[in-house]
């Protein structure tokens, strides 16, 4: 669940840059809200769920090991954790108010988060709209022994389908004015490794 909501973190600044989206505020939170609004817009409602509540806990246990850095261009991971919690509810309150009191959402916040989601999902749809027009898809690059190779593989193809991105035939590849590869590494904490082993 976590490296789902990184990679698709590390794809809102890939679409951020790529795409020359304006930011106003932290490029950080505008890949978190992007993740996010992936997460509930692919996945199934039970499936979608369990993602962002680890993904949030994700963010909860980075909280509890470390001292907020506030000159970080990330903001506090517990404020992230709220966050992420708010525009997930906010998707689907009459669904999601069980999940929103476990995570411990406060009802001082919860009230707006219809409209947080509202003000994510209009900031983020034309862009999203841009990309199912455009042609081309995502592909990954790297050894396939790695063992985060399947899980990411996986993710990208649920997207490719999902946002409908086609193959480019060769020629189009050839002619297209600009090349934009992306490329994701992401180093994982040894915590993490056997963990990933299972996978």
């Amino acid at each position: 669940s976590n490296l789902i909501s990184v990679f698709y973190h590390e794809l809102g600044h890939a679409v951020i840059d790529t795409m020359q989206v304006p930011i106003f505020g932290q490029e950080e939170d505008a890949a978190d809200v992007f993740s996010i609004l992936l997460i509930d817009e692919i996945f199934e409602p039970e499936s979608a769920n369990i993602i962002a509540y680890d993904a949030a806990f994700g963010f909860h246990a980075e909280a509890q090991e470390n001292t907020p850095a506030f000159w970080d261009v990330h903001g506090p991971d517990e404020q992230r954790y709220y966050n992420l919690v708010c525009i997930f509810y906010g998707a689907n309150p009459d669904l999601r108010e069980e999940l929103a009191q476990e995570l411990g959402l406060p009802e001082e916040r919860a009230i707006s988060c219809a409209e947080e989601y509202e003000l994510a999902i209009d900031s983020w749809g034309g862009v999203l709209q841009d990309m199912e027009e455009g042609t081309g898809k995502l592909r990954l690059m790297g050894p396939s022994s790695d063992p985060m190779y399947s899980v990411i593989r996986q993710a990208i193809e649920s997207f490719n389908i999902i946002m409908g991105f086609r193959l480019m035939s060769a020629s189009q590849l050839k002619n297209a004015e600009r090349r934009m590869p992306i490329t994701i590494r992401q180093r994982y904490p040894s915590r993490f490794v056997p963990s990933l082993m299972r996978i």
